[in-house]
């Protein structure tokens, strides 16, 4: 497993098999590790032999003739170079060039990114993937070790908010401690919330460490993979179970600052005007949108084509998430790895996006990319791409809205 590998040995990853929305992707973002997905071919690489990995650009070169090395070593340096003028971004508010504030947050796979987020000046954690506590292991994470994980964030924070993720195991996460049975098709069973719902031994006590970390600073609690409100019932009741616990024993805790979920089922997008009456912020989860959307496994690279969430049709679920939010008077982010690109990032800001969570690599560049961009011209964009027909017509519109300057990569 990735988390618990030996960090500082691992340069890139090169997968033949998987998506950029795959779960190996999205851990070696939190981790800013370089990875390639998908790479067909990739398993003919022999042992020992030298590769060219260009996570910026998507490729992979194998085979490498000495002549060229120095090429390979100037792009390299050039790299470099780019991530070094990124720094200048690190100190300052995300503000686009017509003076719109918007939030730029952090996904968190653990802690031990936060010294990274604080150097970047991030406006948080949108995003605390706590799966993966339960990953690699055959004993569930207990209370006390989930609390000092939390609490220790909380406190390097300093009154940042941070925003924990209920337990997400399910689809392409797998976790020994959970004993659960093989599925034929994952991602549309047994995950997250369903789990959580029937598993008190899981929920109550990751609710009651979360609880408890609410002393030491801002938290929010956000539930994944709502589908119904009867799911979203059930876990606000488990919620208030954790605090009459606490209570009963004495143990202090804190009031979580804000209670939402995630918006990542066509079901509660459609939804949400009820759904909005029982939380307080609600986070687009573009990945497993996506790819519910579409009915196509993000993990199969045979269906790739159906995983951009440039279409229309995905562009409306988030459009209506974001529309209904602000008609409820909630608080309304994205922390897919949709904000982490660069079209994805202008196509929310068209949308009306004020709030959005990326990949510790991502903050800089996601600063810089909002600094470029004229947000009165790309709303004039916001009708033309959801009536669009298509991810091709989208970019193009998106594409005269932005400026020259403006980079894809």
């Amino acid at each position: 497993m990735l988390i618990t590998a030996e960090l500082s040995r691992i340069r890139g990853i090169v997968t033949e098999n998987g998506t950029r929305t795959s779960h190996i992707a999205i851990l070696a973002a939190g981790l800013e590790i370089p990875s390639i997905v998908g790479c067909r071919g990739a398993m003919e690489i022999s042992h020992g032999e030298l590769v060219f990995l260009d996570g910026e650009h998507g490729t992979v070169e194998n085979e490498l003739q000495t002549g060229l090395l120095e090429d390979y070593r100037n792009r390299e340096l050039v790299y470099h170079r780019e991530r070094k003028e990124l720094l200048a971004f690190a100190e300052k508010e995300a503000v686009t060039r017509d003076g719109k504030r918007v939030l730029v947050l952090a996904n968190i796979v653990n802690p031990l990114t936060l010294d990274k987020v604080l150097n970047y000046h991030a406006d948080g954690v949108g995003l605390f993937r706590t799966e993966f506590l339960y990953m690699n292991r055959s004993t569930l994470p207990t209370e006390e070790e989930q609390f000092a994980i939390y609490a220790a964030a909380a406190k390097k924070l300093g009154g940042l908010p941070l925003t924990i993720r209920t337990m997400d195991i399910g689809g392409d996460k797998e976790a020994e401690c959970l004993h659960l049975p093989k599925e034929d098709n994952p991602f549309l069973g047994y995950r997250a919330v369903r789990i959580s719902l029937e598993r008190k031994d899981v929920i109550l006590p990751q609710l009651r460490a979360i609880l408890r970390a609410a002393v030491y600073g801002e938290i929010w609690v956000m539930f994944p993979m709502i589908a119904v409100k009867k799911e979203l019932d059930g876990m606000l009741a488990a919620l208030e179970e954790a605090k009459a616990q606490l209570t009963g024993e004495g143990i202090p805790f804190g009031k979580c600052t804000r209670v939402g979920m995630m918006a990542e089922v066509p079901s509660a997008v459609i939804m949400l005007d009820k759904l909005a009456k029982s939380t307080e912020f609600v986070s687009i989860g573009s990945n497993d949108l996506t790819q519910y959307t579409y009915a196509a496994d993000r993990m199969n690279p045979r269906v790739s084509y159906l995983g951009d969430f440039l279409d229309p049709a995905v562009l409306r679920m988030i459009k209506r998430t974001i529309d209904v939010s602000r008609e409820c008077g909630i608080d309304c982010s994205l922390c897919g790895e949709m904000a982490g690109d660069a079209l994805g990032l202008a196509a929310l800001v068209a949308l009306g996006i004020h709030k959005v969570s990326v990949s510790p690599s991502g903050i800089l560049k996601t600063k810089k990319r909002l600094s470029l961009m004229d947000t009165a011209v790309l709303c004039g964009t916001g009708e033309l791409m959801i009536n669009a027909e298509d991810a091709t017509e989208v970019k193009m519109h998106l594409l005269k809205a932005l400026p020259e300057d403006y980079a894809l990569v």
